[in-house]
């Protein structure tokens, strides 16, 4: 392997590859990254063995050939790299990398220890605007459960039909769900299938860095693979179905409150500062004066009643929730002017619509309260 590059390029590329390097590692190899010169373009390849990451670079190519080195030694020195054009040559698994003021000699491992990304050919596609799939996912990935004790809940859903696509995800305790909708995706059979949530955040993070664009996914019945412009993101997929959620949202509600995203937060914030004893639970009272009264008791500490001005519609209300859920999705809407708060009865989910976006509503089942 021969072949020259520019040192901002590959610096970029080596950061989009390098994040999975090391994480959860049980084979040596899997602490480097596999670099392959091919035809005007060099390839750098990471792998944790259940995500893939291919970024591809422009390069001039003089010999081709492919080796494994510690990405975070190559990263590093790279990235401290001062000079605008950096050279590989490799010779007997030793790699030199040349520029014009520094020459330095990394030992690698063979190509061939380096485990098989699977290629998905021949697979069923949908092409995506990068934007939208990053705000679906962003808004989406928020409800997704952090554990893998119901591996189908640590994922996001991604439910194609007719011209619309929906990404979904819940913990049981809160649900999120986005719909993308584009008439190209009636020449696309209808689908299902759950994508890991760590997959997930990958995408979302490199679609955050990438200049904008359109998003190729492929898939079968095990792997997907999600194609941008100069990188590639190949996973397993979730085995298993989610779960039936349609009928948990509800149709209509008894009393909506239009709010202020970020005023709603910052008290909801305020008030679970007296709730952190007690699950953080905390009361919503939705009265006809255009106020939410938002309160909680601590034996501890005390308590704490805080009022909000909204705009109200429907019966007088209450309901009591999880704080940290109804903070999390409106971190998530802070871009909004107004968001609907809606509810029927104390019993029954609360759910949050934002005004303008009406593609997208995040669910949060309720709690219980010693006065109930």
């Amino acid at each position: 392997m021969k072949l020259s590059c520019i040192q901002e390029k590959l610096n970029k590329g080596l950061t989009l590859a390098g994040r999975l390097v090391g994480l959860k590692a049980t084979l040596p190899v899997l602490n480097n990254i596999l670099i392959e010169a091919k035809e005007g373009k060099l390839i750098i390849t990471s792998t944790n063995l259940e995500i893939a990451i291919k970024s591809i670079i422009g390069a001039k190519i003089l010999k081709k050939g492919s080796i494994t080195v510690p990405s975070r030694l190559l990263s590093d020195f790279v990235a401290k790299n001062q000079d605008k054009k950096i050279k590989f040559n490799l010779k007997e698994n030793i790699l030199t990398i040349k520029s014009r003021h520094s020459l330095a000699h990394i030992r690698g491992i063979e190509a061939s220890e380096f485990p098989l990304i699977p290629k998905i050919k021949e697979a069923p596609k949908i092409s995506i605007k990068s934007g939208d799939l990053l705000s679906a996912l962003n808004k989406v990935m928020v409800a997704a459960a952090i554990d893998d004790n119901r591996p189908v809940l640590a994922g996001v859903c991604f439910k194609k039909k007719d011209n619309e696509l929906k990404l979904v995800a819940t913990d049981s305790y809160r649900l999120a769900e986005k719909k993308i909708k584009d008439e190209s995706f009636l020449k696309i059979d209808d689908f299902t299938f759950i994508v890991p949530l760590k997959t997930s955040q990958e995408v979302a993070r490199v679609l955050s860095i990438l200049d904008p664009g359109m998003v190729l996914i492929k898939f079968n019945e095990n792997q997907i693979a999600f194609q941008m412009v100069g990188v590639e993101i190949i996973s397993r997929l979730v085995e298993g179905e989610f779960p039936e959620y349609e009928q948990i949202i509800p149709k209509d509600y008894e009393t909506r409150a239009e709010l202020t995203p970020r005023q709603f937060s910052n008290t909801i914030k305020m008030v679970n500062l007296f709730a952190e004893d007690s699950a953080n639970s905390v009361q919503l009272n939705f009265g006809q004066k255009g106020q939410v009264r938002v309160e909680a008791t601590s034996n501890q500490i005390g308590d704490n009643k805080t009022t909000l001005k909204g705009k109200i519609q429907g019966k007088n209300n209450k309901i009591a929730f999880n704080a940290k859920f109804i903070i999390d999705g409106l971190a998530v809407l802070a871009g909004e002017e107004k968001v609907g708060f809606e509810m029927t009865g104390q019993f029954n989910p609360g759910v949050i619509r934002p005004n303008k976006d009406k593609d997208y509503l995040y669910v949060i089942m309720p709690l219980k309260t010693d006065k109930e």
